[in-house]
């Protein structure tokens, strides 16, 4: 039994390493509903590039479809360190941002999406 599922995981990897395609929202249900331990996914979550959806509507899907909070929070995780996970956020101006994508929204509200940078911030060349 432990042989099968080793060679299991082992196809698994393989073949989702093969592919290169992100883990999304999606495939961490199947795998989740295909029976996967909750070590195996976590795995994946961890090892594999991913390009989740991570909204309050689709964290509440993906609980109601029967993913762990240990496989949640993993998924967070690799969105905050940047490890190529896709956070989308709606802010207060209704924009939805995604890494890599220009932001949209009022640039005088400090509570609307910007892009990402460095700004200087300084007085205009009469002094005022």
């Amino acid at each position: 039994m432990r042989h099968r599922l080793s060679l299991l995981l082992t196809l698994l990897c393989f073949s989702l390493s093969k592919a290169q395609e992100p883990l999304t929202n999606d495939s961490i249900i199947k795998m989740v509903k295909a029976g996967l331990s909750e070590d195996v996914v976590l795995s994946m979550v961890k090892t594999q590039p991913a390009k989740y959806v991570l909204t309050p509507a689709e964290l509440i899907s993906l609980k109601s479809s029967g993913v762990s909070d240990k496989v949640v929070v993993a998924m967070v995780e690799k969105g905050a360190s940047g490890a190529g996970a896709t956070i989308l956020n709606s802010n207060a101006s209704g924009a939805t941002t995604a890494a890599g994508k220009v932001a949209t929204g009022d640039p005088n509200d400090p509570m609307a999406a910007h892009d990402s940078g460095i700004y200087l911030y300084a007085k205009d060349r009469n002094g005022e």
